[in-house]
């Protein structure tokens, strides 16, 4: 696999899963909130070809971005799941190491439960919904050649909760058409 310039941090994976050529998975171990966004940006001034790019994120949560003539969409598998991965929350000790109890514990909680929403609701804002999300990804999917299934099919997947979001990335590009073993 040949890697274009946008793509220059990112590698082959030795093992890329159950994708079968032409595919390929690649992977970037340092990749944070805002690289996907500049990856789309400059594949469009780069290439310019439909681009799919999904980030997972501990098996709890994924990133789902498509590039195609509409532009970049983005969206989220479990999107607290992701956030998560994002923002754990508190340790709940204090300076000393010692267990919180009482009324300390419960203000680092209702602290940890703010920044944690904050936290969602800037990823909500960073994305499209799941009826927008899924009309742009079977746009890609048709803009690249593959027999994808219908819109409401691909919205059922955004908003699927397995165990592993792994599960439901898999499910997800068979319904794209993507070629899984």
């Amino acid at each position: 696999m040949t890697v274009s310039p946008p793509l220059l941090d990112w590698s082959p994976t030795e093992d890329a899963g159950n994708v079968r050529t032409p595919w390929g998975v690649l992977e970037c171990p340092d990749i944070d909130l805002h690289a996907s966004a500049e990856l789309a940006d400059r594949w469009a001034t780069a290439d310019g070809s439909p681009l799919l790019l999904i980030g997972v994120f501990d098996s709890d949560g994924a990133e789902v971005v498509s590039f195609g003539s509409t532009g970049a969409v983005r969206t989220f598998i479990d999107l607290e799941g992701y956030a998560s991965s994002i923002f754990p929350g508190y340790a709940p000790f204090d300076d000393e190491g010692n267990m919180l109890e009482g009324a300390a514990r419960e203000e680092l909680e209702k602290e940890s439960e703010l920044e944690f929403n904050r936290v969602c609701a800037m990823l909500r804002d960073h994305s499209s919904t799941a009826t927008v999300a899924a009309a742009a990804l079977r746009d890609w999917a048709l803009e690249s050649g593959l027999a994808a299934e219908p819109v409401e099919r691909i919205k059922e997947l955004l908003g699927r909760r397995d165990l592993f979001v792994e599960d439901t990335v898999w499910a997800l590009l068979a319904s794209l058409g993507v070629r899984t073993s």
